[in-house]
């Protein structure tokens, strides 16, 4: 993917990037860096971005837009845990992917 202005902005402004928010040389090769490696997606609202359960290979960033957070009870009844807006600054995905382990939660785009 080509970096953008806005997306090399937003990356310092979340916990896993905040080390880069020095403007420096340095700093500003590293993100661009990082953006060449991202994959912008979008989703439709109601798309399912995560299911709970599978296997987790990837970390997502909140560009723009809102989430919500759902996980299952032992009835497999599922239950809003949070809604999450790009405004935040979050990312979601990495515990199964740190642990390589299984979603924790489902993610559905609002």
């Amino acid at each position: 993917m080509e970096f953008s202005a806005d997306i090399i902005a937003k990356l310092p402004k979340l916990e896993i990037f905040s080390d880069f928010t020095e403007h420096t040389e340095d700093n500003e090769r590293i993100l661009k860096k990082i953006c060449l490696a991202l994959e912008v997606r979008d989703f439709s609202k109601g798309e399912v971005i995560i299911n709970e359960g599978d296997l987790g290979d990837t970390l997502y960033i909140l560009h723009t837009g809102s989430v919500q957070v759902k996980r299952n009870t032992p009835g497999n009844e599922q239950f809003a845990v949070v809604n999450l807006s790009a405004e935040q600054n979050v990312f979601f995905g990495e515990v199964a992917l740190i642990d390589s382990d299984r979603r924790s939660a489902s993610v559905v785009a609002l």
